[in-house]
């Protein structure tokens, strides 16, 4: 798995994972094609301020062999 990320999104993710929260299980388990977990976790990190409110892209790529 790729991460392709804006700064917020970098910062929160790398916090998360100095941390031990394994952000990347979470970011692997969401679907392709479906933008609704991606848009509850990130308001829910906006919320409860492990992210700042700003713009945002994430890349997710994953290669199959």
């Amino acid at each position: 798995m790729f991460l392709l990320c804006t700064d917020a999104i970098a910062c929160c993710l790398l916090r998360a994972d100095e941390a031990d929260e394994s952000p990347w299980d979470q970011i692997r388990d969401w679907r392709s094609g479906d933008s609704r977990e991606f848009s509850e976790w990130l308001d829910s990190a906006r919320e409860d301020g492990r992210m700042k409110n700003d713009d945002v892209t994430m890349v997710r790529l994953e290669i199959f062999g």
